[in-house]
């Protein structure tokens, strides 16, 4: 693991270990804990309220999940062909199947969203197959009160529900806030 900055684009600082399958979780959080021990701002509170960081025993299946989000990100973004694509069901399943390990966390549910609207980019043959399901997790954030149900107008869109998507635009409180009108008028385009 590396730890770059940003600003000037360079590596500050690298760690890193060598385990088996069933110790890359925490090897991962220990790698982690090095790094933020590094620039000395260990916060014990994700900066946003919903994150929770994933635990050592649920590490493997979230960095499955990574290199699959960049897999379908290359080919959203036209780096890749989709004839390379393998799999790509298990790809766009594999974070709701983490949810219903992890049902407290958000991040998986967003990455669930994130995923669909990469194969929206990428022209999937089999987006429409996740119709229902994207609905009910977000019936479901919904009673749950979860960050989560705030995509709702992008999932609208990733399944033409532009009947939905228009309705929520037209019935906004007036005091809503215009960075969400800026998103919700990009997600429209």
């Amino acid at each position: 693991m590396s730890l770059w900055d940003c600003e000037t684009r360079t590596k500050q600082v690298s760690e890193s270990g060598k385990a088996g399958l069933a110790e890359i979780g925490a090897l991962v959080v220990t790698l982690e804990k090095s790094l933020l021990e590094y620039i000395g701002r260990r916060r014990e509170q994700p900066l946003d309220a919903f994150y929770q960081r994933p635990t050592s025993d649920v590490m493997p299946a979230y960095l499955v999940e990574l290199g699959q989000t960049f897999m379908l990100t290359l080919l959203a973004n036209e780096r890749m062909s989709k004839s390379a694509l393998w799999g790509e069901r298990a790809m766009l399943d594999w974070p709701l199947t983490m949810s219903l390990h992890w049902p407290s966390a958000a991040v998986p549910k967003l990455m669930y969203i994130s995923g669909l609207a990469k194969a929206r980019d990428y022209q999937s043959e089999v987006l429409a197959e996740y119709r229902e399901r994207s609905l009910e997790l977000l019936r479901e954030a919904r009673q749950a009160n979860s960050p989560v149900v705030q995509l709702t107008p992008l999932v609208w869109t990733l399944f033409d529900m532009h009947d939905e998507f228009q309705a929520h635009v037209r019935n906004l409180p007036s005091d809503t806030n215009p960075a969400y009108k800026t998103w919700l008028d990009r997600v429209g385009e």
